[in-house]
């Protein structure tokens, strides 16, 4: 079991746990994600680009054999920009209830058996377009999602830090573009209204 709770995080947070055999439970609760400082630009030149700031405030990296995954009552803050909460992984039932989103909500997730999602604040969007649910009876809040807040995202890379030589980058800015983006770049595509939706 890997239990999160009560915590602040300043820069960030990147959980990435390495077991053998079953990985029972998951939890995160009542912890608050503060807004990332960091404000590095990144050109990203095979998708014409220009340099943009991009930020991965939490990164939870979930897969092997996973029974439970539960977050509740945590705050993602953000005062500005884009900043991304990315889920991914595999479980047999996933919960998540009471969070305050005012970053981007990724769930690039598989639940085997069954979904809460309920009673969370969305500020930004949240993106479904990888969230697989192979089981039934899962609930889903659809009030806490409505008003276009629904979005689709593409990440665009997944070892910016590996490779920070190519971006024209300083070797002395790969931890804090680390904390900053989580390895990751994330976009987002979405709509304010029915006809961009």
């Amino acid at each position: 079991m890997l239990w999160v709770f009560d915590n602040t995080f300043k820069e960030g947070a990147y959980f990435a746990p390495n077991f053998n055999g079953s990985f029972i439970d998951f939890s995160m609760e009542r912890s608050v994600f503060e807004p990332i400082d960091s404000n590095i630009p990144v050109s990203i030149e095979e998708f014409d680009y220009e340099p943009q700031v991009f930020k991965t405030q939490a990164c939870l990296n979930l897969f092997g054999t996973l029974y439970q995954t539960n977050l509740a009552d945590n705050e993602f803050q953000n005062d500005d920009g884009d900043q991304f909460v990315l889920l991914e992984g595999e479980s047999n039932f996933l919960s998540i209830e009471g969070n305050k989103f005012q970053s981007h909500f990724h769930p690039q997730f598989t639940v085997n058996k069954q979904l809460a999602l309920a009673e969370n604040t969305f500020e930004t969007k949240i993106l479904l377009s990888e969230l697989i649910l192979e089981g039934q009876n899962n609930y889903i809040a659809w009030k806490d999602i409505s008003g276009f807040k629904m979005a689709v995202g593409l990440i665009l890379e997944y070892i910016l830090v590996d490779e920070i030589s190519r971006r024209d980058i300083p070797e002395e800015l790969n931890e804090p573009l680390f904390k900053q983006t989580n390895n990751l770049i994330i976009e987002v595509y979405d709509g304010d209204n029915e006809y961009d939706f």
